[in-house]
């Protein structure tokens, strides 16, 4: 639904979000411009990452704070020392086992808050994907930050 314009961008959402608080559903995703202007089955991609970052946080039984998914361009995700969790949006463009090796990545961030042995073995009990993904992200990930701002 269109909102009204209330200044900049960040303020238009901040009104919006502050007016409708009580009511608005656990995920709200908010795009700039007419909404079919976006990738047709955005809103289906984002909300399926948000049930497999739900899915792999209930296997190693912890949840994740809030999910954001934003315009990142130094990683493809990150894990807040509250458990809050953040993705790049250009992670759509990728094949799914990436993402799977992503979400596990920072998913596993959740008990182990660094890169030990400990933490990669929580990333492989995770998905199938860790070194496919990460050779892929090594070597074809740069072509998806053509893309954005």
């Amino acid at each position: 639904m269109p909102l009204n314009n209330v200044g900049r961008e960040g303020h238009t959402y901040y009104k919006y979000i502050c007016d409708n608080y009580e009511k608005l559903p656990e995920y709200t995703f908010f795009l700039q411009g007419y909404p079919f202007d976006h990738s047709g089955n955005i809103i289906c991609d984002l909300t399926s990452h948000i049930n497999l970052i739900k899915n792999k946080s209930l296997e190693i039984g912890c949840k994740a704070g809030r999910i954001a998914i934003r315009d990142q361009k130094g990683r493809w995700g990150s894990c807040s020392s509250n458990g809050n969790l953040a993705f790049s949006w250009r992670l759509i463009m990728a094949p799914s086992f990436v993402l799977d090796y992503v979400v596990a990545h920072e998913v596993a961030h959740l008990v182990e808050h660094n890169h030990s042995r400990a933490f990669w073995n929580v990333v492989r009990s995770l998905t199938n994907h860790t070194d496919r993904g990460r050779i892929w992200l090594k070597h074809k990930g740069l072509q998806l930050h053509r893309y954005g701002k």
